[in-house]
């Protein structure tokens, strides 16, 4: 992969103002911080928080 291709997709990810974390959190822990905040741990909310 070149330089210029991975400093790309670095910016990208970055940008998204979620982190790196959002897409490599389990269920178990995105569904724990739904309970947090009163959200309904179903399968709808956890892909629109990815996004």
């Amino acid at each position: 992969m070149a330089k210029q291709e991975l400093a790309t997709i670095v910016e990208v990810l970055v940008t998204l103002k979620k982190g790196l974390s959002t897409m490599d959190e389990s269920t178990r822990r995105c569904n724990k911080r739904f309970e947090e905040v009163e959200i309904a741990p179903i399968e709808e909310n956890r892909c629109a928080y990815r996004k």
